[in-house]
């Protein structure tokens, strides 16, 4: 566990060193008047987005129980509570490389094969990206000539993102359920040797593969599942982006209306998502200040972007490490299975 912890340690220094550096960017020249803009914040409003920042994951973990229940009809909400929670912390202290194995890896000591937990993970991913294309979609359609109508040319970003998302759904799905991908695994692993502990690991190794391609399959066989699945991710990306007008609200500036700060959260949460990040920092906090700048001043977006991070990932994040403890008191009891 020291190597673990070692590494954690520094993930987390990593992730708090890029997280300051575009602070410190964004805050550039105007830190006493994005300070009197928060002071303004009343305790009580502060408190009522926090919570609103706590539905998001609430949401995904009902999305998952939706997608988990054909491979674990006894999971629990609970249990799938957990599993965003440990999702969040994974995205944080890893830079967004263990966020899937940690969930993975818990999901299993319930008795979910690691195999079929990491399919199902990638999978409500790959839906989550689809979810985040056809919101955006829905907005343009909707109000897309009255974001032309700001002069902003947003074309190139908007065109970005959808790419590099249509790319990761595509890659995404492919991974789980293209028989050539695991034919490939399953070469290589008959490559190792027969000899020990090998062959037994040999063989946990090839049945989890072989239930990833299946289990995979069977999701996304289920349309009626699926569609469920997407509409709470729908709702979720709903409330994160009120949880943006809830902020701009709070700092009393009416110059945007709901509608029209979810549009520009859509928007901003495709153009993020086209964006490399270390563990979900840099990409959201340039989008929110790019797209909102225009309407509410620099100091002004600096400010509502501060408090909705503050909601939708700070808070959330100490949460998960409530999530994360009680994990590892489940890791050092025996294996349930």
């Amino acid at each position: 566990m020291g190597d673990d912890k070692r590494k954690t340690v520094i993930s987390g220094m990593v992730t708090l060193a890029v997280l300051a550096l575009v602070l410190a960017l964004v805050f550039r020249g105007q830190g006493r008047e994005i300070l009197q803009c928060l002071y303004a914040v009343p305790v009580s409003g502060l408190l009522k987005l926090l919570l609103l920042g706590l539905s998001c994951p609430l949401l995904e973990a009902a999305a998952l129980w939706v997608a988990l229940r054909p491979q674990m009809p006894g999971v629990t909400l609970g249990q799938t509570v957990t599993a965003s929670f440990l999702g969040i912390f994974g995205n944080v202290a890893t830079m967004g490389a263990g966020s899937i194995p940690l969930q993975s890896w818990y999901l299993s000591r319930h008795g979910l094969l690691p195999g079929v937990g990491v399919g199902m993970m990638t999978l409500c991913y790959a839906l989550q990206k689809t979810t985040v294309l056809i919101y955006a979609t829905g907005m343009l359609i909707l109000q897309g000539a009255w974001l032309r109508s700001s002069a902003m040319d947003l074309s190139r970003y908007i065109l970005l993102g959808y790419i590099v998302c249509a790319v990761i759904i595509l890659a995404l799905i492919l991974l789980c359920t293209w028989e050539k991908v695991q034919r490939l695994a399953l070469w290589g692993i008959g490559k190792l040797p027969d000899t020990g502990k090998w062959q037994k690991r040999k063989a946990e190794w090839s049945k989890n593969i072989e239930a990833l391609r299946t289990q995979s399959k069977a999701l996304l066989a289920h349309r009626g599942r699926c569609g469920a699945v997407m509409l709470l991710y729908a709702g979720k990306y709903g409330l994160l982006y009120t949880i943006s007008y809830c902020s701009i609200s709070l700092l009393s500036h009416a110059e945007l209306s709901f509608w029209q700060v979810q549009l520009l959260s859509s928007v901003m949460v495709l153009i993020a998502n086209a964006i490399p990040n270390v563990g979900g920092v840099g990409p959201a906090e340039f989008a929110f200040t790019l797209l909102y700048a225009p309407y509410l001043g620099a100091a002004g977006a600096a400010s509502a972007m501060l408090l909705y991070r503050m909601a939708s990932y700070f808070f959330p994040f100490l949460v998960s490490i409530f999530f994360f403890l009680l994990f590892r008191r489940l890791v050092r009891k025996p294996d349930r299975r």
